[in-house]
């Protein structure tokens, strides 16, 4: 027998176990803002990974975060000009694939009327959206850190400067 033989056989001992204190302590449930940062998150890495399928992989995470809540819906045309990929029709397929995925689903399905339904049923920008937020006592400290951690446009049209890697030949030779 192997170690690796015996882990397997513990592994749903375990699994069982962590379900059973994890559920206790706190309720199942969705997550749609973290699991939308998740996405935007993982997609924003891979797509600065580069390669043809990190990005076109990046851009359909972030989409993705979009589906997960609306919120992130913004963040997509973002994405894409942060990126500097703007003019890359590719880019912006990558990055609206999983939504309009989602949308062909959702018609498909017959569920447009619901779908319309579900997103003009809140009304009141100000009062559900934006009012908490600026009335929060932290907001004016949160903008004031933002804008000082933020990079400025100057740094954002300069690229960054190229590290030429340990097997150049520069001044720094051991």
């Amino acid at each position: 027998r192997t170690g690796l033989r015996d882990a397997a056989r513990m592994t749903l001992p375990v699994g069982v176990l962590a379900f059973m204190l994890s559920t206790h302590a706190f309720p199942p449930m969705a997550w749609h803002t973290v699991d939308g940062i998740l996405l935007a998150s993982a997609g924003f890495l891979l797509v600065g990974c580069g390669g043809r399928g990190a990005t076109w992989l990046g851009y359909g995470l972030i989409g993705a975060s979009a589906v997960c809540k609306q919120n992130f819906l913004p963040l997509l045309p973002l994405a894409v000009f942060l990126q500097r990929d703007a003019r890359r029709p590719s880019a912006w397929a990558a990055v609206m694939s999983v939504p309009a995925l989602y949308l062909l689903g959702l018609a498909s399905f017959g569920a447009t009327q619901d779908l319309r339904t579900q997103l003009t049923a809140m009304t009141g920008f100000q009062e559900s959206g934006l009012q908490p937020y600026l009335k929060a006592p932290w907001f004016a400290a949160g903008l004031a850190l933002g804008a000082l951690i933020a990079p400025g446009p100057a740094d954002l049209a300069s690229p960054a400067p190229a590290d030429p890697g340990p097997h150049s030949r520069g001044p720094h030779r051991s």
